[in-house]
């Protein structure tokens, strides 16, 4: 049953008072608000109050005008982003050449920059990524003992920019690396630990930061390195640069 203060017609709601953001999501594209309404019984007093505004579906009628004649989709305004797809791109970045305005926090070792996903602006879905300058770094299989100082420096790095920045704590963040990376020269992502609907935050892609450093602060000093051997379990897109590679090595155990 709904309080008898609260808003039948729009123009009640107008009424409202906002007092702040409770929630932010990204997914749903809605947020969730607490303010007050003036109280029916006395004009003096406000009752509080959670408001959800939540943006309504694409009209499927309107499909038509998201493709021209030809089939392809028509060109729109985007707000320019960090297009972080290619050693090539990384390359750019990292020789000072591209994105230098977008750089949050630079050192010999590493950079910080919002990844491509990001709006740069809604931090309920805050999106950053940390690239090495060491290129011989690839993937997780080439992580040792020796590079345990680097990654704890970008994790204290990372949460330090977030917190000074967007005043989000420690606790907020969620930093991990992808195996099989969608590029080979190693990087650690920093994404709103609340943030929804991250397919790469799926296991059997992402590896938590902590879980890496915790592995190899025991991997033996001068015994065999743990990602080198480790057994990795992931799935692969039929349109990753492995897949036709890994089918044929599977197609060649199973004799077909």
């Amino acid at each position: 049953m709904s309080h008898p203060d609260a808003p039948t017609t729009l123009a009640k709601l107008n009424n409202f008072h906002f007092d702040k953001v409770i929630n932010e999501d990204p997914l749903t594209h809605s947020l969730t608000l607490l303010g007050t309404f003036p109280s029916t019984d006395d004009a003096q007093e406000r009752v509080a109050a959670i408001v959800r505004v939540e943006k309504t579906a694409l009209d499927p009628e309107t499909a038509g005008k998201l493709f021209a004649p030809d089939g392809l989709v028509k060109k729109v305004a985007v707000e320019e982003s960090t297009d972080i797809v290619s050693p090539t791109t990384v390359e750019n970045i990292l020789l000072g050449q591209s994105e230098q305005d977008k750089i949050l926090y630079s050192s010999p070792d590493f950079v910080i920059l919002p990844d491509m996903k990001w709006d740069l602006t809604t931090t309920s879905s805050l999106y950053l990524v940390a690239l090495v300058r060491n290129r011989q770094i690839r993937s997780l299989r080439d992580l040792r003992r020796q590079h345990v100082p680097l990654l704890r420096a970008i994790q204290r790095e990372g949460e330090r920019v977030v917190e000074e920045k967007w005043a989000l704590g420690r606790g907020a963040l969620r930093m991990y690396v992808h195996y099989q990376p969608s590029y080979y020269h190693f990087h650690v992502h920093i994404v709103n630990a609340n943030a929804a609907g991250m397919m790469g935050m799926a296991v059997g892609q992402a590896h938590l930061l902590d879980d890496i450093i915790s592995l190899l602060e025991i991997e033996p000093e001068n015994g065999p390195a743990i990602f080198e051997k480790m057994v990795l379990t992931y799935g692969l897109g039929d349109q990753h640069g492995l897949f036709e590679a890994m089918r044929a090595a599977s197609d060649r155990e199973c004799g077909m």
